[in-house]
């Protein structure tokens, strides 16, 4: 899958079927989330509604590993250049 964005909106195309793993869940809450909690004082569900919206996702849950890395990517970028805050990037 390939997801394009335009006037922050995602387009994706599908190609892989694989969804992310529990590993990716755990950097996401744990790293991502709460990263973003912590800069903006909100609350977890806060920050995730956040990201549904700017990025216009329904749910993460049924995200391929493909399509959440490219998600991650696009937050960890806006996250940086808006707000000064580094995201740290998954660890193997």
């Amino acid at each position: 899958m390939d997801i394009m964005r335009k006037n922050n909106m995602i387009k994706t195309q599908h190609y892989q079927t694989s969804i992310r793993s529990l590993e990716e869940n755990n950097y996401y809450w744990g790293e991502v989330i709460d990263s973003i909690c912590n800069h903006k004082d909100w609350a977890p569900p806060q920050a995730h509604e956040w990201i549904k919206t700017t990025w216009g996702i329904r749910t993460t849950t049924a995200l391929t590993t493909k399509e959440f890395e490219e998600l991650m990517e696009n937050v960890r970028t806006h996250c940086g250049k808006f707000w000064k805050l580094e995201i740290g990037l998954p660890t193997k």
